[in-house]
């Protein structure tokens, strides 16, 4: 706990209906703050700032918001708080508050970092940089595979994922996968990853990359990120790179 009595940490994850007298308090305030039509958005960043579950189930719905207990998914939570308050709000508002721009909240700097409390706010940098600008690397690099093979008369590039993880990673995705569960300890991944799991897989692989790179490399492979996440803000794949996926349906199965 801070000096200010802010929880600026995680516990371990609750069992699925059991949620903690402070949590209780903490939606109670939310729903109360929101009742009272203050800012949607700093509302919900203020209850996340005291919530102290790593992970919970609700309602069937498996949410994880520190992944590696390093990365803090701020998005998830604050979608899981949002569910809680339906009808207080109107949705646009509460829309905004959710899937808003995570290229600006992290631009917040030292605001966001007094709202969340230096812990949290370290963790959501590790979220922000290791999977949110991760995946976004990826994608860019897919897309320069897709467009040298297009224009060289090539329509289709079954294998674009397989090129863009060598090029950034020296293997392909199989090899990868397999690697990460071996480190991670969990047994080997075959069927179609949970939401969960591949967030932590794309964390493991941005700590993969980063034990080999050269600074220079890696600053520029960021640089890359930030500049193709800029190009698309204002376009269609914005959203598509942006928008948080919907929480898993149930507790991941490799190993977790």
């Amino acid at each position: 706990m801070t000096a200010s009595g802010v929880n600026e940490k995680f516990d371990s994850a609750e069992e699925a209906g059991s949620l903690p007298i402070l949590e209780q308090e903490i939606l109670g305030k939310l729903k109360r703050d929101l009742a009272a039509r203050r800012n949607p958005g700093e509302s919900l960043l203020a209850a996340c700032s005291k919530w102290s579950l790593s992970a919970e189930m609700v309602d069937g719905v498996y949410y994880e918001y520190v992944l590696a207990q390093e990365a803090f998914d701020l998005i998830s939570l604050m979608n899981r708080l949002a569910i809680d308050c339906k009808g207080l709000i109107p949705a646009k508002d509460l829309s905004d508050a959710v899937f808003g721009d995570e290229y600006e909240l992290v631009s917040a700097g030292e605001n966001l970092r007094g709202l969340l409390g230096p812990v949290k706010y370290n963790q959501y940098l590790n979220y922000f940089y290791g999977v949110l600008l991760e995946e976004i690397l990826i994608f860019a690099i897919e897309d320069e595979v897709r467009k040298m093979y297009t224009s060289n008369g090539f329509r289709n590039v079954a294998r674009e994922t397989d090129i863009a993880l060598t090029r950034l990673y020296g293997a392909s995705e199989r090899a990868l996968l397999d690697r990460y569960c071996q480190e991670s300890g969990f047994d080997l991944i075959e069927d179609e990853m949970s939401i969960t799991q591949k967030k932590e897989f794309t964390y493991w692989l941005f700590k993969f990359r980063m034990r080999s790179a050269e600074p220079a490399k890696a600053a520029s492979d960021v640089s890359k990120a930030l500049n193709y996440l800029h190009a698309a803000r204002n376009g269609s794949s914005y959203r598509k790179i942006l928008e948080p996926a919907k929480p898993d349906g149930g507790l991941a199965s490799a190993g977790h």
